[in-house]
């Protein structure tokens, strides 16, 4: 069972996936745009040229929190998708649909409504334990 404090970070992660995905790829472009990620995968332009400081700093451009909490939404939707679970969150966290507007598009009551949210941030808080988001006590 998850408790209120963990539900409410993974929720927020959802709630502010545009934010977070929007500072993170900011902050990639900001770097590459002064020349320090020419090898970062991610980017157009791929180069290796072994810098080891490029290097050191892209690893630590992969590991900030809102780079961590925008990929697990992404893998979230990603496990979820083509299952309807990825419809509800969408219209949930990025449309912010109602309920009823929810169960009514997706044909079910709102019992499978909050059973599949379940899912959804039971599924997503143990992928942010992995990216060492969340704590366990």
């Amino acid at each position: 069972m998850i408790d209120r404090t963990i539900r409410k970070k993974v929720e927020r992660a959802f709630y502010n996936y545009n934010a977070l995905k929007l500072v993170h790829d900011d902050l990639l472009m900001d770097t590459a745009s002064i020349g320090l990620t020419s090898n970062y995968d991610k980017l157009p332009g791929v180069v290796n040229c072994g810098n080891s400081k490029e290097n050191q700093f892209i690893r630590y451009l992969s590991k900030t929190e809102a780079g961590k909490w925008a990929d697990v939404v992404d893998k979230t939707l990603e496990k979820f998708k083509d299952t309807g679970k990825d419809t509800l969150i969408k219209m949930k966290y990025f449309k912010f649909d109602s309920e009823v507007k929810i169960c009514g598009k997706l044909y079910i009551n709102r019992y499978a409504c909050y059973d599949w949210l379940n899912d959804i941030i039971t599924y997503a808080a143990f992928i942010a334990l992995q990216f060492d988001l969340l704590k366990v006590v």
